[in-house]
């Protein structure tokens, strides 16, 4: 994967004096370093931000410059490896996103905005996830370009923690299209201990039951291409664009089934991915439901990794 990366530094502000370390008083690190957007590929922008408490609210603000942004996929990346995406292709065409800023009490969804996307607006994954870490290590930008043909720059991008910074407004609510929420949010439960190999997605292709951020990113490339088709020769049966249709259709695919990934289907699968597993439910609309034992078990390890630093064990979670 030929990633540009780019690391920048913390620039919380604020003074103190006494025994310790002093938390800023504001919250804010950014990284205003240029890395190249190369087409089919990933860069990786990181901020190592330092020792300042833990998550109670995050916003992003990024700046990028793209011949086309509805090429783009953007995903943010925990020092404790939790991954929350902000958009996954966006409405309008463009050709830049300056001064956007994701933030989860904005009044418009990205995926309802418009160009020239400046103001705020709330990202398809909720930052919230987030709650509860700490904030302290490498945080990382990830923006994918999922089609051939326009590339671009990533300028740079910030984080602002827990409500700080209040002086430095982060831009005016966005605006959108419709009124309707673009989060696709489906809410199916079920219980159940594992399935067997054939109630596997279609997107999952070792089987786990876990919809893995590469297995994602290869339905965001059908969803991209316009269409999907049968192709005995690839990892998952499946090929970007029309064409042969013999086969059975992609698990995404089913509502309707017309042999496209429609912006509803991704955001469902995203679901998935974002519950740490999933499981069959014949009585669902596409025959699967996230896990909520899988889900459970995801939030324990990302608990048990955040009590083991000795500043985090005073918290109440973290007791006994």
């Amino acid at each position: 994967e030929g990633e540009g990366e780019g690391e920048g530094e913390g620039e919380g502000e604020g003074e103190g004096e006494g025994e310790g370390e002093e938390i800023p008083e504001c919250l804010r690190f950014e990284n205003l370093d240029p890395l190249p957007i190369v087409d089919m590929d990933t860069t990786e922008s990181v901020i190592t931000a330092p020792p300042a408490g833990i998550v109670s609210d995050i916003n992003i603000e990024v700046d990028i410059d793209h011949a086309d942004v509805r090429d783009l996929v953007l995903w943010l990346e925990s020092p404790q490896g939790t991954v929350v995406f902000l958009a996954t292709q966006f409405h309008s065409a463009g050709t830049a996103l300056q001064g956007t800023v994701f933030d989860d009490e904005a009044d418009f969804s990205i995926m309802l905005a418009t160009p020239p996307y400046a103001g705020v607006f709330r990202p398809v994954d909720a930052l919230s996830r987030y709650d509860g870490e700490g904030i302290a290590g490498r945080w990382k930008l990830m923006v994918y370009d999922a089609r051939t043909g326009a590339e671009g720059v990533l300028n740079g991008w910030s984080m602002t923690f827990n409500d700080s910074c209040l002086e430095s407004a982060e831009g005016e609510e966005g605006e959108g299209e419709g009124e309707g929420e673009g989060e696709g949010e489906g809410e199916g439960e079920g219980e159940g201990e594992g399935q067997a190999p054939g109630d596997a997605h279609s997107s999952d292709i070792n089987g786990d039951h876990v919809i893995s951020l590469s297995e994602l990113l290869r339905v965001i490339q059908l969803y991209n291409s316009n269409g999907i088709h049968c192709d005995g020769t690839s990892e998952d049966g499946y090929g970007p664009g029309p064409g042969d249709t013999s086969c059975g259709p992609h698990a995404s695919d089913y509502s309707p089934t017309d042999w496209r990934i429609s912006l509803s289907e991704l955001l469902r699968l995203i679901q998935f991915f974002n519950s740490g597993g999933y499981q069959a439910c014949p009585d669902s609309e596409d025959g699967y439901c996230p896990s909520v034992v899988r889900g459970q078990a995801r939030l324990a390890r990302r608990l048990a990794r955040l009590c083991q630093s000795p500043v985090n064990r005073r918290l109440t979670r973290c007791a006994g």
